[in-house]
């Protein structure tokens, strides 16, 4: 006498051999490797969304996430830069102008992928306003690599923000005064 569980696995066995069962077996294998193949394996969210703190002209904080605008190189929190002969934080300022930029809004971030320092790399808005390209376009941010070269140009020519005097690029700045 064969068990209960016995006499259903020799009906599955031969309705695999039949090839009904067999083919939904395939099916279902395929349906769920689909699914597994479009699953971030880094951990790397599509986008975030939520309330946002700026931490410098550059960069947020979403929840856990420390997020990085994509595209665009801010002065350093301690930066300073001239206006004829005074100084002024363009480091803070560039900050400060990003947190008006966000307001009491939500901030949606698209990801683009991680940088070496594990921050995600994003495209972030407020409602219909891209806060990469609005930081460039106000002078608070310097284009890096070519998506933002013609609001900076723009900026430039109005002397907007950095432009409104002498600074030396963040890049620059960041290899002469290395963190502790």
């Amino acid at each position: 006498m064969q068990t209960n569980i016995a006499k259903q696995f020799q009906k599955w066995v031969q309705g695999v051999r039949s090839g009904r069962l067999g083919r939904s077996i395939i099916v279902i294998v395929l349906l769920v490797a689909t699914f597994l193949a479009t699953l971030d394996w880094t951990g790397t969210p599509a986008s975030i969304d939520g309330s946002a703190e700026a931490r410098d002209g550059d960069s947020l904080v979403i929840g856990r996430h420390r997020v990085r605008l994509v595209g665009i190189d801010a002065p350093e929190r301690d930066q300073t830069c001239s206006r004829g002969r005074k100084r002024w934080a363009c480091g803070r300022e560039a900050g400060r102008h990003l947190s008006r930029l966000i307001g009491n809004h939500d901030v949606n971030c698209m990801i683009e992928k991680r940088d070496r320092f594990q921050r995600l790399l994003a495209h972030c808005r407020v409602s219909e306003r891209d806060l990469n390209r609005s930081m460039v376009r106000d002078g608070m941010a310097l284009s890096f690599g070519r998506r933002y070269r013609r609001e900076e140009a723009a900026a430039r020519k109005e002397k907007l923000g950095l432009w409104s005097g002498t600074f030396q690029r963040p890049q620059l700045w960041r290899k002469q005064n290395p963190r502790r």
